[in-house]
């Protein structure tokens, strides 16, 4: 009689695969909705360009054969620059890092807000236009008068919000970071 002796570890492995979050994914067309929005984007794009008059011009207007063969070829090569459009609207490419929720969308607004704010101040070019629109819709109070100090200190404040989100998701039972200290509330806005 023989005995071997083998260890599981060598026969399953040290531990089982772990789940990872895939680094990106692309909105399926498949789904109704995305489907009604790439038409309603490709119509819309057809009457703005009066692609379907433009067709039955060349159809008319052609003095030859060859001449028709051209102007159709012109407006299918613009159809088909539509039709890549509304293919772009409709499957954007959605990073997976952390769920989607409003809150945690909120928070990395927010941290490119705060990170082109600072840049500004820096003196990089930024349009100032813009950088106050962006920090008015979400809800950040006179950009301009924030100080470099506070800028970081607000940077750092979103970044462990946003590491908070990637741990734990949208929803948990515990208070996200900034708000479970007590007395040193840090400026959000």
């Amino acid at each position: 009689m023989f005995i071997v002796d083998i260890h599981t570890s060598l026969l399953v492995g040290d531990g089982p695969p772990r789940e990872r979050r895939a680094a990106s994914r692309r909105l399926n067309t498949c789904l109704p909705h995305v489907a009604k929005k790439y038409i309603e984007n490709l119509e819309s794009n057809l009457k703005r360009h009066r692609l379907i008059e433009k067709l039955g011009e060349a159809h008319t207007t052609g003095t030859s054969r060859e001449d028709v063969q051209e102007k159709v070829t012109a407006v299918d090569k613009d159809s088909l620059q539509f039709m890549k459009h509304a293919a772009k609207k409709c499957r954007k490419l959605k990073n997976g890092r952390i769920c989607f929720s409003p809150e945690p969308v909120n928070w990395i607004k927010r941290e490119q807000i705060y990170n082109s704010l600072l840049q500004y101040k820096l003196g990089k070019n930024k349009n100032r236009g813009n950088l106050k629109r962006a920090a008015r819709r979400n809800g950040i109070q006179h950009p301009f008068q924030i100080s470099t100090e506070e800028l970081k200190i607000c940077l750092e404040m979103c970044d462990e919000r946003n590491n908070y989100f990637r741990e734990n998701g949208s929803r948990s039972e515990e208070t996200p970071p900034s708000e479970s200290r007590s007395g040193t509330k840090r400026r959000a806005t």
